[in-house]
């Protein structure tokens, strides 16, 4: 099939990237392979996709140490060729897919750790469990607000990447997160356009936003309540999640933030007071040289 083709061509220029240091157009690649995927109806390849564009950001922390940059790419290149593999071989491959990316996370943990860190934490799924279950209350709690505008996506997913680098996670865990990093990616377009586009065009945005909204709530249900079909409806979710994103992308392009003009240090009376009579005194020093 001339579609399994290209994605392998996607994957191979990620990991010509990786193999390069070059993280930017690593990511510029996984956004294709996500596209590519999306728009021609194939979940597999997307959730590969999102995850990859997940792990290989990752790894810009690691950008100044030459050594864990290293190991920290060498090991997504290993994630890359398993990858393939699986979508080579198996079918009905979702859980494997999700079972490699646990395997490479739980690898990488203690990479993310400072020297303070290192060997101090034990891995802590009843820990893990329990701040994943406030955060994800907290967000429903946002997601039913009448002023959706207030949701903070990123910041839940900061929270559940930090508790499950420390103490661990599950295959729902890690999949939970993705699904919610890409719900904010899509929520990046949704707060920008609500302000800055026609009211028609709010209304069919409002309407679709509405619609992934409340399956968000559902599969996070699914999550709360241990359901065994968790992982395959979050990945189909992700996947919807996914061709969201890339639909606002070939409508809008790239929506940048406005930048805020910076404003000058405000000193009290007495600083610039100080301020003034020092430079007076080192003034009439160098008067006084010449």
């Amino acid at each position: 099939m001339a579609m399994d083709l290209i994605i392998k061509e996607d994957m191979k220029i990620i990991s010509e990237a990786l193999k390069n240091s070059d993280i930017n157009n690593a990511n510029i690649f996984c956004n294709r392979i996500i596209t590519d995927a999306t728009l021609n109806k194939l979940v597999s390849p997307t959730i590969v996709g999102a995850i990859l564009k997940d792990i290989i950001m990752d790894s810009l922390q690691f950008e100044e140490n030459p050594d864990d940059f290293k190991k920290f790419t060498d090991k997504i290149l290993s994630l890359i060729n398993k990858f393939e593999e699986i979508m080579e071989t198996q079918v009905d491959n979702l859980e494997e897919i999700w079972r490699s990316y646990l395997k490479y996370f739980d690898s990488t943990r203690d990479l993310h750790f400072l020297i303070y860190e290192k060997g101090k934490y034990q891995s802590n799924p009843e820990f893990s469990r329990s701040t994943t279950e406030f955060c994800l209350n907290f967000l429903i709690e946002d997601l039913k607000e009448v002023n959706f505008l207030s949701i903070t996506p990123y910041g839940v997913v900061n929270e559940l990447s930090r508790v499950y680098i420390t103490h661990g996670a599950n295959i729902d865990d890690l999949s939970l997160k993705i699904l919610i990093t890409y719900f904010g990616h899509y929520f990046e377009y949704i707060k920008i356009l609500m302000k800055d586009v026609s009211e028609l065009l709010v209304k069919k945005i409002e309407n679709e936003f509405t619609t992934l909204k409340d399956q968000i709530i559902e599969i996070i249900t699914l999550y709360l309540e241990g359901k065994k079909e968790f992982l395959r409806e979050s990945s189909e979710l992700l996947f919807n999640l996914c061709l969201e994103w890339r639909k606002m992308f070939i409508r809008f392009m790239e929506i940048r933030l406005p930048t805020k003009k910076e404003r000058g240090i405000k000193l009290p009376k007495e600083a610039k007071e100080k301020i003034k009579k020092i430079v007076s005194e080192v003034t009439q020093k160098e008067v006084e040289k010449e």
